[in-house]
């Protein structure tokens, strides 16, 4: 995810001074295999990206360590670097909508990115878990106590371009015209860490999350209300942007998401031991208790205000 070769602009450098190749050493101790474009949000800054074309890999903090020591000792170092490419035409992905029907024409959309990496635990099984679960506890409610109609999107290409979300807001005048809320399900529960002299502890409680909310006063204490109800830990301030799928649609009506982007993210140690089991139950009782309580709201009272504190009124 953010690295300093990003934000400190080197490997915008490197290719801007006709790098063959660049090479980019991840600094976590733990000899990760990661997938992580050269280019992309992190470089350059928000509005100052910088797109880069020169062939790179990401490797490991072991391997890259000895080739950093060699040349740093003055060894003559050359690296030789095979990169080899499938192109295949004709595939395409769709993201996979279904509804429970309420009893008016107003809708609450839950979205969950469908795509991964490697075992994709956190990112995003962990998303897809907990919207099956809200999908599987609102469906037993007999239709005539739903008031809203719930879609649930398992969204498609969140990992180039989020084309399923992107959808929705191009289209954001009829496909959510009617919709009160939106409620993104990504990376929810993973174990918080500790970097320590040199390596990477995994502790036993759940890593507290960013998050977003736009919304009205009621919403933003309804949720940050049920996140304290239910244990879900959150950074003190809350994120000046929605991020991943919620991103390009989060203005066009009531949002809110929680979201963690580990160090784990995008690496081959995206496994299930990663994600703890209650940090999934919280976020999904936590998800279920907004669902209910906004349902108990007019659309009017979740318009939006301006508000980026816990910080309780």
């Amino acid at each position: 995810m953010g690295h300093s070769a990003a934000y400190e602009h080197a490997m915008a450098r490197a290719s801007e001074k006709g790098a063959a190749a660049i090479g980019v050493v991840y600094g976590i101790s733990d000899n990760f295999a990661i997938w992580q474009g050269l280019g992309g949000a992190g470089e350059g800054g928000p509005g100052q990206q910088r797109p880069i074309t020169t062939p790179g890999f990401f490797m490991g903090f072991q391997d890259g360590k000895v080739i950093r020591d060699l040349i740093g000792a003055g060894e003559s170092v050359k690296l030789h670097m095979k990169l080899t490419v499938e192109l295949r035409d004709g595939l395409s992905s769709s993201n996979v909508w279904g509804t429970l029907p309420g009893t008016t024409d107003e809708n609450i959309i839950v979205i969950a990115h469908q795509d991964g990496y490697y075992e994709a635990a956190l990112d995003n099984a962990s998303g897809q878990s907990v919207m099956v679960a809200l999908l599987d506890y609102f469906s037993q409610i007999p239709k005539e106590q739903r008031r809203r109609s719930i879609t649930f999107v398992a969204t498609a290409g969140h990992h180039v371009g989020s084309p399923g979300t992107k959808w929705m807001h191009d289209h954001r005048d009829t496909v959510l015209a009617k919709t009160v809320l939106m409620i993104n399900c990504e990376h929810v529960s993973v174990s918080d860490t500790k970097y320590w002299n040199g390596a990477l502890r995994k502790a036993n409680i759940v890593a507290p999350r960013r998050w977003w909310i736009y919304g009205s006063e009621r919403l933003f204490d309804t949720v940050l209300k049920s996140y304290a109800t239910f244990g879900v830990g959150l950074i003190a301030d809350m994120d000046p942007n929605a991020s991943g799928d919620m991103g390009i649609v989060a203005k066009d009506m009531p949002s809110i998401q929680i979201i963690r982007s580990p160090v784990t993210k995008h690496t081959d140690d995206d496994k299930p031991e990663w994600v703890p089991a209650a940090g999934l139950e919280a976020v999904a009782r936590s998800f279920a208790r907004i669902i209910d309580d906004v349902n108990r709201m007019d659309k009017k009272e979740l318009e939006p205000i301006a508000r980026t504190s816990t910080a309780q009124r």
